[in-house]
């Protein structure tokens, strides 16, 4: 790290490589799925990210959502994680996954619209 001349590029290149381990792991894990082995679940999933201060309430609702961002397509899932669990901006999540804003925001809304459909 001392000797990076330009340390405003050290974030989007880490993040760079976390989407790329985060696509093989997807695509790991679509193939295990399709030909019938078992899935390894070695990545951390988003409800051991939840606090254990917070009320039984919001837990459960916390980890319901976790659930269901679980089971969206992996472009929607990174975009959504990136931008509202990360707090990356719309231009950030773009960078990081070498797409479009529009593609970010078409990722997101999508994301969104799937988790609102299947609280009804």
């Amino acid at each position: 790290m001392p000797t990076l001349e330009d340390h405003s590029a050290f974030k989007p290149w880490v993040l760079r490589i976390a989407i790329n381990r985060l696509r093989r792991f997807h695509r790991r894990r679509l193939f295990l799925q399709i030909v019938g082995r078992p899935v390894e679940e070695i990545d951390l999933p988003l409800e051991s990210l939840i606090s254990p201060d917070i009320s039984p309430e919001r837990a459960a609702e916390l980890t319901w959502v976790a659930r269901r961002v679980e089971r969206l397509p992996a472009k929607q899932r990174i975009a959504w994680t990136l931008r509202f669990v990360d707090g990356l901006q719309i231009a950030e999540v773009a960078a990081a996954m070498e797409v479009s804003v529009a593609s970010v925001k078409r990722y997101v809304r999508s994301a969104v619209g799937a988790l609102d459909r299947r609280t009804r």
